[in-house]
């Protein structure tokens, strides 16, 4: 899991201004913290239903914006827009 200091650390790096794509961010830890940073450019992409159902709950719950939690493949997203991207690799 990536703890919240690596989060934390890179929205400090990158700034509010910049958007930033979690790819597969499974409980959207990223955007969680970004969110209570003050920070809505952090976008986060899980394929699972379950995960996102209840990140987006989640946000509902905290009035976070849910169009920032997006169900889908991380294959199909246009990332274009996206200033920098985060996308953890579990080491075994």
């Amino acid at each position: 899991q990536t703890g919240y200091r690596e989060y934390a650390r890179m929205l400090d790096i990158l700034g509010p201004h910049k958007l930033l794509c979690d790819l597969g961010a499974g409980y959207a830890r990223g955007s969680f913290l970004a969110c209570d940073r003050g920070w809505d450019n952090c976008f986060s992409v899980e394929i699972d239903m379950e995960r996102f159902q209840y990140v987006r709950q989640a946000f509902e719950t905290r009035n976070f914006p849910i169009d920032r939690v997006i169900n889908a493949d991380i294959c199909e997203i246009d990332y274009s827009s996206f200033d920098a991207f985060f996308f953890y690799f579990l080491q075994r």
